[in-house]
């Protein structure tokens, strides 16, 4: 994980406070593929997403830049679920295995989140 600053002192406050995520699954051992490296773990991940009014504008399609960033970088036998919040949850897409008409549903229902709330 990274910060977007590496400390905050204790008496400050920021009312946004970035971080990156980096996920990486555990490879498979059993399974060796030709060249003898194992494959990942599929991952079953459910991205939850603010979408209040405070993402309005160029923070909304960073969102979504970044969504569909990491959309094309999971493998077919991977699934996604997409949640937003603003003023309450709602799940956006069902857990999706990530095949390509699984990434078009999905990198679709991203792209209709509008920030409201």
């Amino acid at each position: 994980m990274h910060s977007e600053y590496p400390a905050i002192a204790w008496d400050s406050s920021s009312d946004s406070f970035a971080v990156l995520v980096h996920v990486k699954a555990p490879r498979i051992t059993e399974t060796m593929v030709p060249g003898g490296e194992a494959p990942r773990a599929p991952l079953d991940l459910v991205m939850v997403l603010d979408v209040s009014g405070s993402m309005c504008g160029y923070k909304l399609a960073l969102l979504k830049q970044a969504m569909r960033f990491f959309i094309d970088n999971l493998g077919p036998d991977d699934r996604l679920c997409v949640v937003s919040f603003s003023s309450e949850a709602r799940r956006v897409t069902r857990l999706t295995r990530m095949t390509n008409a699984g990434k078009a549903l999905s990198v679709s229902a991203v792209e209709s989140l509008a920030a409201r709330g």
